[in-house]
């Protein structure tokens, strides 16, 4: 009686044994399966946190970017401006005025040391300008004296003169015509700065070209544009003045038909 007593309390105690294992391991689970689900969740949270900074930052950075393109672009667009302002001044050979615009881009300069080289290098380029202006005006005074003493040869031998009489008039037809040419008197009374007087006395002789030639046929309803023109009676004032020159326009602008 009291052995069969303890066979069913020993069964009773191993099943409560049992039951208490299962117990401990369905709470061990539960542990660690709450830990991974916070694990995940905290992961999820980090990383979706990392997004959202990392999508900031694309973003702040995107902006600056945009900022610093506009803002680099309006400093370029300024200092080009400003390019543009102190080339102009140094074509119309106003040193105060290229003065004063390298003052409020750079500010005050405390002495004027800084432009003794640019106003030296402007002087020289002044003096080369009218060496070139004489010797163009020399050549072209020569040019049309030999015209002159060739014509005075001609008609000499045609009323049959001496050799002698034939040199004679050549001689007073050349001294003659270099006496009064209206050019070499120009070179030395002709106002303004040296690259317009160059300019006037090279293309001394002028032809207005008011229409595009008949013999050019563009297409239906085309003409040459107005710059065009201008180019064009450029070049043909170098031929009739004699000169060579290059006409260097951008590409595109129409220099084949012209």
């Amino acid at each position: 009686m009291h052995e069969r007593i303890y066979r069913q309390l020993a069964k009773t105690a191993a099943k409560y044994k049992q039951t208490l294992d299962l117990q401990v391991q369905q709470r061990q689970h539960e542990k660690w399966e709450r830990l991974f689900i916070e694990r995940v969740q905290y992961k999820k949270v980090v990383a979706d946190r990392f997004i959202m900074f990392r999508d900031m930052h694309l973003t702040r950075n995107k902006q600056l970017g945009r900022l610093h393109e506009r803002l680099s672009r309006e400093l370029n667009r300024q200092r080009m401006d400003d390019n543009d302002r102190r080339l102009e001044a140094l074509k119309a050979n106003d040193f105060e005025a290229y003065k004063e615009l390298l003052k409020q881009t750079y500010g005050p300069l405390s002495d004027d040391d800084r432009f003794a080289e640019v106003e030296r290098f402007l002087q020289e380029t002044e003096e080369y300008i009218n060496k070139l202006t004489k010797k163009l005006v020399q050549y072209k005074a020569e040019e049309q004296a030999g015209e002159a003493v060739q014509e005075a040869i001609t008609e000499a031998r045609m009323l049959e003169l001496s050799e002698e009489e034939v040199k004679a008039r050549a001689t007073a037809a050349q001294q003659e015509h270099m006496a009064s040419n209206d050019l070499l008197t120009q070179v030395h009374t002709l106002g303004g700065d040296a690259q317009s007087r160059f300019t006037q006395l090279a293309h001394n002789i002028r032809e207005k070209v008011t229409r595009q030639p008949a013999y050019l046929k563009p297409p239906k309803a085309g003409k040459l544009r107005e710059y065009q023109m201008v180019g064009l009676e450029w070049m043909v004032s170098l031929y009739n003045n004699k000169l060579n020159g290059i006409l260097a326009d951008e590409m595109g602008l129409g220099k084949t038909v012209q």
